[in-house]
């Protein structure tokens, strides 16, 4: 009970931190937000903040949405190309940074950090390398998250399958945080904090995947537009269409194999 609670609470977290990286970027761009919503589902709680946005929690908190004002010179269909790849990046650059706050917390805590000692850090002058593992393993792996994706889609394909997680691979490793009331208050805080890490550097990099819906989609959309492409011209269109389909295959193969996986085809990650 205590994974599961934990892992609920880690999502909710991270999703906040997410949309709040849109949200953000949005007021410092002069966009209205109309509603801020953390979960899906029937609304929990819900009120009317003084700049006119709807805040709601809802029931399903895997995951939430930042909802722009879609007409009038205060909505994104008005801003500038620029300010729209920026609103689109902030949900993973807000990931990353406390991605980043959670690995000096780790490292404080427990200054013999196992990543310390990865092989990309351990070259490094040993009074550099916290600095270079927090950078690497918070922006670093976020940033290459995509690229790297795309080539054990090309090189391993069975393996990257076998290694993605859906919400029920995700609440599954999760749901060992505290498995058999074994471990004390500080293990616990520890392994919550790494799941937090973990899922903050998961959810920002697969963002930022050039897929439509996905941020990397809306990204390569404000690229396009100031390559000079028009929002509603076939290009843009066209991008949207055929990368929103490829969205759509990989969401079905995530979702088989959480099937699988809770099925015990597939043995559960972590």
């Amino acid at each position: 009970m205590i994974g599961i609670l934990t892992t609920l609470a880690v999502l909710g977290l991270a999703v906040f931190v997410h949309e709040l990286g849109h949200f953000l970027m949005m007021r410092r761009n002069g966009i209205q937000v109309d509603e801020f919503s953390i979960g899906f589902g029937p609304k929990v709680f819900s009120w009317v903040g003084r700049n006119g946005t709807t805040y709601n929690l809802r029931a399903l908190p895997l995951g939430g949405f930042v909802q722009p004002r879609q007409n009038g010179p205060t909505s994104m269909a008005e801003a500038k190309p620029w300010v729209k790849f920026k609103v689109a990046i902030a949900g993973s650059v807000m990931n990353a940074l406390f991605a980043m706050v959670a690995l000096i917390i780790m490292i404080v805590v427990h200054p013999s950090f196992p990543l310390l000692h990865h092989p990309w850090i351990v070259w490094l002058p040993e009074s550099l390398r916290p600095a270079a593992m927090v950078f690497v393993f918070s922006f670093g792996l976020t940033v290459a998250t995509p690229p790297f994706f795309f080539y054990l889609l090309v090189t391993r394909f069975l393996a990257l399958m076998g290694g993605m997680a859906g919400p029920i691979g995700i609440l599954q490793m999760g749901s060992r945080i505290g498995h058999g009331g074994e471990m004390s208050a500080g293990v616990i805080f520890i392994a919550a904090l790494y799941f937090f890490w973990f899922i903050n550097v998961g959810l920002g990099g697969f963002n930022l995947m050039p897929l439509f819906p996905l941020d990397g989609g809306h990204c390569m959309r404000a690229l396009l537009e100031k390559l000079g492409a028009k929002p509603t011209g076939r290009i843009i269109q066209w991008f949207s269409l055929i990368t929103a389909t490829l969205m759509i295959i990989l969401v079905i193969l995530i979702c088989g194999i959480d099937i699988l996986r809770l099925s015990g085809f597939i043995a559960p990650l972590g």
